[in-house]
């Protein structure tokens, strides 16, 4: 699990340079927050499922629910809060940034574990 989120940053880190060579700066912090709102909340439902691993009972397809529902509130807030805070944003950089580090998922099912 934790692979997928190294695997996400990594694709995160390749956009933000790509983004830095196409558009300079503004476009490069611009994709590394479309990127931060793709790979910090599958950490979070990384950790929380990895704790719940450790209950007596494991994990339930409740926990699995839950942690989806706290990557898809998280994400969502990011969004906002980007919006709000980062009012000079490329947002063409930073729809890149989100779908270039959500590509790192597909890629993630063909790595052997």
């Amino acid at each position: 699990m934790f692979k997928l989120v190294g695997l996400q940053i990594l694709f995160a880190l390749a956009c933000m340079i790509g983004a830095w060579l196409i558009g300079g700066s503004r476009s490069a912090v611009s994709a590394g927050l479309g990127s931060t709102v793709c790979w910090l909340p599958t950490l979070a439902c990384v950790l929380y499922l990895f704790n719940s691993r450790r209950r007596p009972s494991g994990t339930s397809a409740l926990d699995i629910f839950v942690g989806e529902a706290i990557k898809i509130a998280l994400a969502l807030s990011l969004l906002v809060i980007i919006r709000a805070e980062f009012p000079g944003l490329s947002w063409p950089a930073l729809i890149a940034g989100l779908i270039v580090t959500l590509q790192a998922n597909f890629l993630a099912l063909l790595v052997k574990t």
